[in-house]
C-alpha cells in the first residue's frame, strides 16, 4: 500500500494529470487522497459497494462473499414478472458459471435439480462469480 501511494505521488510529480492507486488498508484511502493522490481505491470496498447496490436494486434480499471474495451467494425473492419465474432452472438462461444452491418454496428448502421450476414467491439462492452478477440480476427483474 505504501509503495502504491508513493508511486501515485511520483506519477503526479512527473506530470500525470490524475493518479489512481489501489490500497488494501481502508485507513490509507483518506491519507493517500490528503497527500495528493486523486483516487485511492480498495478492491474489498469496491466489492462491498457493488454487492450493496446489487442487494438494494436487483431484487436480492441478502448477499455474502465466499471463497476469498471470488464468489457470492445471493438470495432473491422471485417476483411474478421475473424472467426466471415459471421456468425450469435449465431453461432460465442462468450463466453457466452460476448455480442454484437452494430454493425455498412454501417453507420447504430444497437443493433443486435442473428441471425444477422456479415459482413466484420462491426464495432462490444463486452462487456465482462476481463477474456474472449483472446477468443473474436480470433473471430476477
Amino acid at each position: 500500500d505504501e509503495l502504491n501511494i508513493l508511486c501515485g505521488l511520483l506519477a503526479k510529480n512527473l506530470g500525470v494529470s490524475r493518479s489512481l492507486i489501489l490500497v488494501n488498508k481502508l485507513g490509507y484511502i483518506p491519507l493517500a487522497e490528503a497527500v495528493g493522490v486523486d483516487v485511492a481505491a480498495s478492491p474489498s470496498l469496491l466489492t462491498a459497494r457493488k454487492i450493496a447496490h446489487f442487494v438494494l436494486h436487483g431484487g436480492a434480499i441478502s448477499a455474502a462473499l465466499l471463497g476469498g471474495k471470488q464468489l457470492q451467494a445471493v438470495e432473491f425473492v422471485t417476483s411474478p414478472t421475473a424472467h426466471i419465474a415459471q421456468r425450469k432452472i435449465v431453461e432460465a438462461g442462468l450463466p453457466k458459471e452460476a448455480i442454484v444452491g437452494a430454493i425455498t418454496h412454501n417453507d420447504r428448502v430444497i437443493i433443486p435439480p435442473d428441471d425444477s421450476v422456479v415459482q413466484p414467491g420462491d426464495h432462490v439462492i444463486i452462487i456465482s462469480p462476481l463477474s456474472v452478477t449483472p446477468s443473474v440480476e436480470k433473471l430476477f427483474k
